[in-house]
């Protein structure tokens, strides 16, 4: 769940989880 909020608040970051599949 936290992954998902990290996503999308860092979604504009370098270092986000999303880019991180």
């Amino acid at each position: 769940m936290l992954n998902i909020l990290l996503c999308i608040y860092h979604i504009h970051d370098r270092i986000n989880p999303c880019s991180s599949s």
